[in-house]
């Protein structure tokens, strides 16, 4: 919309002269008005056909394009932004005005001066950053004094996430008003606008309140369960769309350590086409005893691949007497151990616990799988799974079962980031 309003602004002789510079790669402009017709279905021809005309004729000259990336971040973290060259044939400057969304993102300044880095190839003062003046935007200039005939980025520019983004939120980057050059290395002037984005993952818990539909119903597992029939579990009218299943407890050697039911388990769930995730209870009082269950968890884990997460399961009583601090740091201990090593984490416990013990900063690195017996959770964090019953039934399960919900398509993003030895599509 506001790009709209900018272009109409300009009169209609400015833009038909900013069309004169497009090369021969594209319609004469003569021809353009000669043909203009109504081109968005507003029952009139005026300067937004023209406008639409004129992009048509850009892309026809397939000019080089300038692009930025998209990005994953977590509140309060400082990213970069990459504004890339594409099908460069050579250039001399470069002149763009960078918009970004400011209720997720803000630039990050350095001694009064936007933080950026620029291309090798650019010297000195040739590569700019400035503020706009127009809220939310920058202006970039790149200028060389010889053809830089190649692809490639031309500046990073720093933004802060704001601790109040939002998780699963996408904050939104686009560029406007450049000078591009043609096939040929012609100059033309384009009002395409390509896009990035910022994305907050499914796992930054950063305290906002859960309202969200759930996306799949699952159950989850234990040798308390016995003997699985999964293939009726599957078909049951409850819609079973996924399993967590306790892989074991403590550390130590791991034949002990394993659930005994967890291989069974595993291989019946996946046989019967339900994507798999698993859980470790936990006993560990320090960061050190946290350290060797995790490498206990890996070790029974072996190479499976699990499309949803593996939980840290802290539900102990001693655990809920610790002070936030050494709660969070034992979550911290386990939790990054595993992460080191590939594997997407999550951390289950009660919903008193995580909100009287559960850290910010803890919130801010791990999800939470939340267990409250209830028709709601009073846990005001986010959370990507939750708990809501330990006396469920579901066909193909002869006693009690946990039910969950789960508010993220773990399968989608724990296989494109090739975690949990799941292998990243082509």
């Amino acid at each position: 919309m506001m790009k709209a309003k900018r272009i109409f602004a300009r009169s209609l002789s400015a833009v038909v002269g900013a069309m004169l510079t497009v090369t021969a790669c594209a319609a004469p402009v003569s021809a353009l008005t000669d043909t203009l017709t109504d081109r968005n279905g507003d029952g009139v021809i005026n300067v937004f056909d023209l406008i639409l005309a004129k992009r048509e004729s850009v892309a026809a000259a397939n000019p080089m394009t300038i692009d930025v990336n998209e990005q994953e971040a977590l509140p309060g973290d400082t990213i970069c932004i990459d504004v890339k060259l594409t099908n460069n044939p050579g250039f001399a400057r470069a002149t763009f005005m960078l918009h970004y969304d400011t209720s997720g993102l803000a630039l990050v300044y350095d001694n009064e001066t936007v933080a950026y880095t620029f291309d090798g190839d650019l010297a000195g003062d040739a590569a700019m950053v400035l503020p706009s003046g127009v809220h939310g935007s920058a202006v970039c200039v790149a200028e060389n004094s010889t053809s830089v005939a190649k692809d490639a980025t031309l500046f990073s520019i720093q933004f802060a996430v704001l601790d109040s983004a939002e998780a699963k939120a996408s904050y939104s980057v686009s560029i406007s008003d450049t000078l591009f050059y043609d096939g040929d290395g012609a100059e033309i002037s384009s009002m395409l606008i390509e896009k990035g984005a910022v994305t907050i993952p499914a796992h930054a818990a950063n305290g906002t309140k859960n309202e969200r539909k759930p996306v799949a119903f699952g159950v989850d597992v234990s040798k308390w369960q016995g003997n699985i029939r999964w293939d009726e579990v599957v078909t049951d009218r409850k819609n079973v769309a996924f399993a967590m299943i306790r892989a074991g407890s403590g550390s130590g050697d791991p034949d002990y350590c394993s659930d005994p039911y967890f291989a069974q388990h595993y291989d019946g769930a996946v046989a019967a086409g339900l994507p798999v995730g698993a859980y470790w209870y936990s006993y560990a009082l320090t960061p050190e005893a946290a350290v060797a269950e995790a490498e206990t968890c890996m070790k029974v884990l072996g190479d499976r691949p699990f499309q949803y997460p593996i939980a840290f399961d802290v539900e102990r009583p001693k655990q809920w007497a610790m002070s936030p601090q050494d709660f969070s740091a034992i979550i911290d201990a386990f939790c990054s151990t595993m992460e080191a090593n590939g594997y997407y984490v999550v951390v289950y416990s009660s919903a008193s616990p995580l909100t009287n013990l559960y850290t910010q900063e803890m919130r801010l690195k791990y999800g939470v799988w939340v267990a409250q017996y209830a028709p709601n959770t009073y846990y005001n964090g986010d959370y990507g799974m939750w708990q809501y019953s330990c006396t469920g039934r579901v066909d193909g399960i002869d006693c009690d079962v946990d039910l969950n919900y789960s508010y993220y398509d773990y399968p989608s993003i724990i296989g494109k980031g090739g975690f949990n030895h799941c292998t990243p599509p082509a």
